[in-house]
């Protein structure tokens, strides 16, 4: 259960520095090409990766609640 928490944890702190890195590339990166990969790449990962986070709680809720029915 803590390494499925830790698991979430670890995904959104990785997508912040990815999106914080982005935004510094794109200080000096701000062509078609830069905003065909974002929309490409980058908007799609934010969106798996948010939805990804919220399916892995409702996982980590049912075990935690498993758990206690088990006791």
């Amino acid at each position: 259960m803590a390494s499925l928490n830790s698991s979430v944890n670890e995904m959104q702190e990785a997508l912040k520095r990815l999106l914080q890195q982005w935004e510094a590339a794109r200080q000096v990166w701000a062509d078609s090409v830069s905003r065909d990969f974002q929309e490409h790449h980058l908007e799609p990962l934010d969106t798996q990766t948010r939805a990804a986070q919220r399916e892995m709680e409702k996982v980590a809720q049912v075990i935690a609640q498993a758990r206690k029915s088990v006791k």
